[in-house]
């Protein structure tokens, strides 16, 4: 919607494309990117009908990226406090690669839901 947006999707394209070629295309591989500024809900509202999801599924789409298993994009740590202990986690959007070359990735648990 705006041409600071596409600068950012872009960005992140291009760093996507310079992480694949660091994996090795005989195993499976997963590609991680921290949002900076982007919290827990801002990152929901991105899973669908959004431009870093159609750009994510864009860049899965192209066959260079069939020995990756997935991207995951993970937002601002998140912590719950107790009364004495303090909890922290990164809320996180997985992107699972459909086009995937290795089987065993198409099923595998990446990223575990948090538990409360």
């Amino acid at each position: 919607m705006s041409e600071k947006a596409d600068t950012v999707l872009n960005g992140i394209k291009d760093k996507i494309s310079k992480a694949e070629k660091q994996l090795d295309e005989s195993k499976s591989g997963f590609i991680a990117c921290f949002l900076e500024g982007v919290n827990d809900f801002e990152l929901q509202k991105l899973q669908s009908e959004s431009g870093l999801q159609r750009m994510t599924n864009d860049v899965l789409a192209n066959d260079k990226f069939s020995h990756v298993a997935g991207i995951c994009y993970s937002s601002e740590s998140m912590a719950v406090k107790g009364s004495n202990y303090e909890d922290t986690f990164n809320p996180s959007l997985f992107f699972r690669n459909h086009k995937c070359k290795f089987q065993e990735a198409k099923t595998f648990e990446f990223i575990s839901p948090p538990r409360f």
